[in-house]
This record gives C-alpha cells, structure tokens and sequence, in this order.
C-alpha cells in the first residue's frame, strides 16, 4: 500500500470494499532502497491508518476503561510484568470475570494490547515477527510468564484467536485460571457494555444467574457442547428487560454519534450512551424469570424476530441486512423456520445461532416450553410467580 517514488507528503487515497484507507505519507520513497529498509517504512505506515467515513465524522474509540476485581488485577499485573519490554502495552480483562455477571468460578479472560510494530521491538521477534504475530507473541511470552508465577496449561495457537491457557496461584492459595490473547480486542468493548447494564440495574445479574442455572439443568448451556454460550442467554436476558421497559437501550444514539473500533480491516461501531442519567431503572426489578419464560414461550416469534440489545426492539428479520442468517451445517431445514437469531450488539453480522448443533435450537424450544412458570428459582430475585 505504497505510493512508491513519489513526491507526495498530502494524502494518498486508496479504496478498499467499502472504505476508503488514508494513508499520510511523511517522506517520499526511494524506489531503489534496500528491501530491509523498504519493510520497515510499509510497516511504519501500516501502523498509522486511518479510517474515514465520507457520510458522518466518526470518532475513533479509544479502549474503554473498567474496574477489575482484585484477583483479576493480579493477573493484569502479572502479564504486564512479563510484557514489560513492550512500549505502550496493555493487558485488559474481558468476559464474565469483569462484566459483573460472573461468580467465583469465573475463568479470567485477558487480552495483551501493543502495535506490532511495538510487540515485535520489545520481545525481539526478528525480521519475520509480523507473520503469525499473535502464536509468536505468546510463545515469546511463556518464560517469562512462568518467571511471574503463572503455570502454562495449554498452548492453543492455530485457532482464529491464539491463547495461551493459563492459571496462578492467588495470595489466598486458590489457583486462578486464565486464557491470554494478543490484540483480540472487540470483546473489551463488549465487556464494557454488559458491565454498564449491570450498573445501571443490578437486578439484570441476578436474573442472568438465574438463567445460566436453569439452561444447565435443561442442558441447553454450552457453545462447546453445541448449544447457546453464556454470552447469547445474557443477551437475550437484557433484551427481555428492554423490552419490558426495566433496562434502556444503550446504542440508541450510535448512528449519529458513532465510535469506530478496527480490527482485522473491519470496522465496527463501539458507541455506548455513558451519559444520559439512567437513574431511573436502578429499581425497576418487576420482571420476574416466570416472565422471561412466558416471554420467549409464548411472545417473541422465533425465526421471525431478533434479540438485539442494539436496538431494544422486537423487529423483523427483514430489518437487520447484515445478520448471518444461515445457521451451522446439519441443521434440519424444517428447524430454520423458527431458529432462533441472536445479533452481536457490536459486530452486527454475527449471529449467536452460529453455534446451535442439530436440534439443539428444537431443545432449546422444548425447554422454554416444558417449565413451569409458577416454580420460585432458588437464591434468585427473579424467582416465584
């Protein structure tokens, strides 16, 4: 991506699918450099895109900011310990262990944050560095990680997101585990909002907990296990007390005020409304989980509607384009006509559903279907008539 030989020092515009990429080019280029030297100028100007948008001035989302647990601060300061000959790093905790709707048997998921160009210098990844980043970052990391007291219990890097799966022993003997990536960072923003739902209405936790219990005791629980993940039942858990007027819409204002995180050369609008009052949900607490039950048994439409706490509407199918619609292979024709569709409030091709093995979404319906609406959930808020 390089406007070779040229005495440019403006702009150079070059057009991708659908974004234009702005790259400001600082000297001109020598056609005859060595090619060294010619690597290390693509990376520098690589490393300073810029995304813009001709239709609306978007703001560029810096990482959001969050209070952590105690026992997830001494893991970030581990990993920072270790990654410390890297310039600008970061290490941010995402999922259940920092959105506030984890318990004590909550894995710490942790994501280590630096350029390439920064990860590479500091942990002297050598002239091919940048090729298989992430793998290299992690494998780079292991010793040091161990000289910091964590154990390495699994190396997984081949898959889309490399981890390294980890545990430490706490001050209070218990070990804690944790899975470390490299720049996987879309899911902070993720954490971000469910931590704000969770502020707002902290009865939105309890009735969430009350949801993981009963998918587990119906076996409907478990992405793995080829069912909806923790993450899809606390969607559609928000999206019910949205509907029910308990819980706000968050993202209502992001097409107007739009906030632009890049990963992967795709663009994704992180926008959340941090600061209309929303004092007046911190008591809301009416909605019971008999009523969750009713909700999705007997109002939502299935394959015709979507839970989307992006918009906090019960909408059609019809107006979310970019949702995937096409669930995994072997699924029952039949059963796509009242698959459940659960979008991702930020990446917003993501369909939840992606996960649902055969007749696991007619399970899910069986187990709406078969509870009682009348029985009080246990140690729950959210329980009773």
């Amino acid at each position: 991506i390089i406007y070779a030989g040229s005495k440019c020092r403006k702009f150079k515009t070059f057009r991708t699918s659908r974004d234009e990429i702005v790259i400001e080019i600082a000297d001109s280029l020598n056609p005859s450099m060595e090619a060294m030297e010619a690597e290390r100028v693509v990376r520098a100007l690589e490393e300073r895109l810029v995304f813009r948008d001709d239709k609306i001035r978007a703001q560029e989302a810096p990482l959001p900011s969050m209070t952590y647990p105690a026992a997830v601060n001494l893991i970030i300061a581990g990993i920072l310990r270790a990654a410390s000959n890297v310039q600008d790093v970061e290490v941010r905790a995402f999922g259940s262990s920092a959105n506030g709707f984890g318990d004590a048997s909550s894995d710490v998921d942790v994501v280590l944050a630096a350029t390439r160009t920064n990860l590479v210098q500091g942990l002297e990844l050598g002239p091919n560095g940048l090729v298989d980043l992430a793998p290299r970052v992690l494998r780079k990391l292991e010793r040091r990680l161990q000289m910091q007291g964590f154990k390495i219990l699994q190396r997984i890097l081949h898959a889309r997101v490399p981890i390294l799966k980890m545990s430490m022993v706490l001050p209070s003997g218990k070990a804690l585990e944790c899975d470390l990536s490299v720049n996987n960072l879309l899911p902070v923003f993720n954490t971000k909002l469910l931590k704000t739902y969770a502020e707002i209405n902290p009865h939105v936790v309890d009735l969430v907990q009350t949801c993981k219990e009963w998918a587990k005791e119906h076996g409907v629980h478990g992405a793995a296990r080829g069912h909806l993940s923790s993450y899809a039942f606390t969607l559609m858990v928000i999206f019910f007390l949205q509907i029910r007027g308990d819980l706000p819409c968050l993202q209502g204002d992001a097409e107007s005020k739009p906030e632009w995180y890049i990963e992967d050369q795709k663009k994704y609008n992180v926008y959340i409304d941090e600061t209309s009052d929303f004092s007046e949900f911190a008591d809301r607490n009416m909605s019971t989980f008999a009523d969750f039950i009713r909700f999705y048994r007997n109002e939502f439409r299935w394959g015709e509607w979507v839970v989307s706490i992006r918009t906090g509407k019960c909408l059609s199918l019809k107006k979310y384009p970019k949702l995937a619609k096409q669930p995994r292979s072997g699924v029952d024709p039949f059963e796509l006509f009242y698959f459940i569709h659960i979008e991702d409030p930020f990446d917003i091709q993501r369909n939840l559903h992606c996960v649902l093995g055969p007749h696991k979404n007619q399970k899910l319906w069986d187990a709406f279907e078969s509870t009682p609406t009348v029985r009080r959930w246990r140690n729950r808020g959210y329980g009773g008539y």
